[in-house]
């Protein structure tokens, strides 16, 4: 029979780690393209922003596998860390580019 609460877990932080791949691949490609350092497209808002996202599914993947609750404590505590900037950063990008349009 399938567990199916670890196979959503277990879902998450592959995904999370597929998303940081695809990350990395991308401003790779992108550096080479454009002759630029690979830091440099990472830097970026739209890299920054998914690097964010992945390390928060790969920590809420993690908080459901744990079974000690100083392990889910930790593993939660990284996700919200990572939430929060990441939002922190997509609100600063919003109002960025609003003032740029007045």
């Amino acid at each position: 029979m399938i567990d199916w609460y670890y196979l959503a877990a277990n879902f998450l932080w592959i995904l999370g780690i597929a998303l940081v791949l695809a990350t990395l691949s991308y401003a790779r490609w992108e550096a080479l393209k454009n002759k630029q350092k690979i830091l440099d497209n990472l830097k970026r808002f739209p890299s920054q922003f998914r690097l964010y996202l992945a390390g928060t599914l790969i920590s809420l993947g993690l908080t459901a596998n744990s079974h000690k609750t100083i392990e889910i404590a930790f593993w939660l505590f990284l996700s919200a860390l990572f939430l929060g900037q990441a939002l922190i950063m997509l609100i600063k990008t919003i109002k960025d580019r609003k003032s740029q349009v007045s």
